[in-house]
C-alpha cells in the first residue's frame, strides 16, 4: 500500500481514515464525538457514542514519516469493531460496515 498520509495532519487523518470508518459502524444518531490528538509521539483517537466511550486508543506512531491511509483505515476498523460490542448500546452486536478511503487533498503550493 502506498504511504500517502502525514500522521501529523490530524485533519487529514480524521477525513481520510477515522470519519469513514467510524460512520460505517456507528450511526449519526449514536455518535457524540471523535477526538484525535498527538501525545508522546503517537496519534490517539477517542470515540464517544450515546454518552459512552467506545474506544480510546493509539492509531500509530509519529516516527513513521508517512502512513498508508488504507492500511490505517483497516486498523481503525478492526480496533472499533473489536470494542464496539462491549458498549451498552451495541452489546454483543458484531457490526459490519463498508467504508472507502478518500484520496489526499490537492494542496496548493505555498509562495515563499
Amino acid at each position: 500500500m502506498r504511504a500517502d498520509l502525514d500522521p501529523r495532519d490530524l485533519d487529514e487523518v480524521r477525513r481520510r481514515v477515522v470519519e469513514p470508518v467510524v460512520t460505517s459502524v456507528i450511526g449519526p444518531d449514536e455518535l457524540d464525538e471523535v477526538d484525535l490528538y498527538l501525545d508522546d509521539g503517537f496519534v490517539w483517537m477517542r470515540v464517544m457514542a450515546r454518552h459512552e466511550q467506545v474506544i480510546w486508543c493509539t492509531l500509530g506512531s509519529l516516527q513513521t514519516e508517512l502512513w498508508s491511509a488504507a492500511v490505517m483505515a483497516d486498523r481503525c476498523y478492526e480496533l472499533i469493531t473489536d470494542d464496539l460490542p462491549t458498549t451498552t448500546f451495541a452489546w454483543g452486536e458484531q457490526r459490519e460496515g463498508r467504508y472507502s478511503v478518500p484520496g489526499p487533498l490537492k494542496r496548493e503550493p505555498q509562495d515563499s
